[in-house]
């Protein structure tokens, strides 16, 4: 008896009945599913939140239901807020990661000088968000730093990430988070005066936080669950990811575990990158999968975790219309919601060569028009390099996950119901002898994927096909099943839509001569 085709991880002599699947991107030559796709929050939370550090419990119901279990000022809170800002009504899980033992909040100084001969505004600029300071004539720098300092620390219903302190003019923000991440958020945090009031106010360096904290036990929590479709990670890096970094690296090796046959879950995870261009490379380079992303925003007012919250969001929200969502331009809309703010220093918004940098490294740029809106230039996964280390792009689209996690979902519920109504196995019957009642026979397993296949690349979801209604031939020719003493081995090629992203007119003035 044949063997079947290999599963990675898989004894195809294994007693125990089942149906699996693995899903080889970048292979060959270059009603639907109804499962919910939940989403999953990792990050800090503070003190004040209920929950306990390390544990997946109930989702999220609502704001006040963030607060409560993680915190007003925690990273979740505000990686929960970039999140329902695009997608509401998404099902939201969270878990909070432990801060580093002995790790240190991060911190920066503005020191006001100057007594203010002229009325006027100080505007304190944070995550896309302003507080306004007024400032009267005769307001000492204490005065100025103090009231700054009362608006900064009930801000948001006090629920802004950092606090303040003033000590004679010396206005100093502090994190409310401990770990090496949480001076991000000061780095792009200004304050500054809307007009000339006869005072100033200098920024003075940011002291960093310090400890890593380890989200190992958040991705074994993970791991328990069911599928948790859309994982966001709030872990930054500017230096190469590896399995055992404890956060990027190690993430994305567990997203990778966790799709193998014997798991099976369909999962991918989210990242966002606030360093360089090259930075971004060297992290997109190093993780290098197809169910990884990242999102890079050069210097951006948001944490990472908030940049990648509300990507997920985007994907989220589009892909559960239509798993092949083309996402490329996705910009702000009276329906499409995008509110990633622009970076202060217009040199941070993507060249065009630090975008095609992008795009052929693996990671999704976002670029901002003249009226300062976000566009998602084009959606990829991480993948760009095949295993000898070169550029092969067959997996680069960033629909393509997700279009073959759809279509599983649908095979495997087509292919458990006729196993469920043929509960034995036989080879086809002979010419002229009519089949056996509850006999699956090689003829019909091969009939259900074909059926699939022409299924996915017809009016399916939406009016519209998921897989390439172009490519069904071949689909259909790439067909095989191998008859197993107690099953079936079934291999097939499905090929995801194509997103319409370009259009190259070439146009041959040929008027006569007159």
């Amino acid at each position: 008896m044949a063997s079947g085709y290999a599963l990675t991880g898989v004894d195809p002599n294994d007693p125990i009945p089942g149906i699996i699947r693995e899903i080889l991107f970048a292979q060959g030559q270059g009603s639907g599913s109804s499962k919910t796709r939940l989403v999953l929050l990792m990050g800090n939370k503070t003190s004040a939140g209920t929950e306990t550090a390390g544990q997946i419990n109930d989702p999220i119901q609502s704001r006040e239901d963030m607060i409560l279990r993680f915190g007003a000022r925690s990273e979740l809170r505000w990686m929960f807020e970039a999140y329902v800002e695009i997608d509401p009504s998404a099902t939201i899980y969270a878990i909070a990661v432990a801060e580093a033992g002995g790790g240190s909040a991060a911190t920066v100084a503005f020191t006001f000088t100057t007594t203010a001969t002229k009325r006027g505004n100080i505007l304190i600029e944070s995550m896309g968000r302003t507080a306004t300071v007024p400032v009267e004539i005769g307001d000492t720098v204490t005065t100025q730093a103090a009231n700054c300092k009362a608006i900064i620390n009930a801000w948001e219903e006090s629920g802004m990430p950092f606090t303040s302190d003033n000590v004679a003019g010396v206005l100093t923000l502090t994190t409310s988070q401990a770990c090496e991440r949480a001076g991000l958020i000061l780095n792009q945090t200004r304050i500054r005066y809307q007009s000339d009031t006869g005072s100033a106010v200098a920024k003075g360096s940011v002291t960093a936080g310090t400890g890593a904290d380890d989200f190992t036990t958040a991705y074994a929590q993970a791991a328990q669950w069911g599928e948790l479709y859309y994982q966001v990670n709030p872990k930054h890096t500017t230096s190469a990811a590896t399995t055992s970094d404890n956060g990027v690296g190690e993430g994305a090796d567990n997203i990778l575990t966790q799709a193998l046959p014997v798991n099976g879950k369909g999962q991918q995870m989210i990242f966002g990158l606030v360093g360089t261009n090259a930075q971004a490379v060297t992290v997109a380079t190093s993780v290098n999968s197809a169910r990884v992303k990242f999102f890079w925003a050069e210097n951006s007012p948001y944490w990472p975790g908030m940049l990648a919250a509300q990507c997920a969001a985007v994907m989220r929200s589009q892909e559960v219309s239509h798993p092949g969502a083309n996402l490329n331009g996705y910009t702000a809309t009276d329906s499409t919601p995008f509110k990633i703010p622009p970076p202060y220093d217009s040199g941070d918004r993507p060249t065009v060569t630090e975008i095609r940098a992008a795009l052929n490294n693996g990671f999704c740029p976002i670029s901002f028009n003249k009226f300062g809106k976000p566009v998602l230039v084009r959606h990829v996964t991480s993948r760009s390099l095949n295993a000898l280390g070169t550029t092969d792009y067959r997996a680069r689209p960033g629909h393509i996950p997700s279009c073959m996690d759809f279509g599983w979902d649908d095979l495997n519920v087509r292919y458990g119901n006729q196993k469920a109504n043929l509960p034995w196995t036989s080879a086809d019957p002979q010419r002229g002898q009519k089949p056996l009642v509850g006999f699956m026979t090689p003829s019909i397993v091969d009939g259900i994927v074909k059926k699939w296949f022409t299924d996915l690349c017809g009016p399916y979801v939406g009016g519209s096909a998921v897989f390439d209604p172009g490519a069904l031939n071949d689909m259909l020719a790439s067909v095989g099943v191998i008859p197993l003493n107690n099953g079936y081995s079934i291999k097939a090629n499905p090929i995801a839509v194509r997103s319409n992203d370009k259009g190259q007119f070439r146009l041959e003035e040929s008027s006569p001569a007159y």
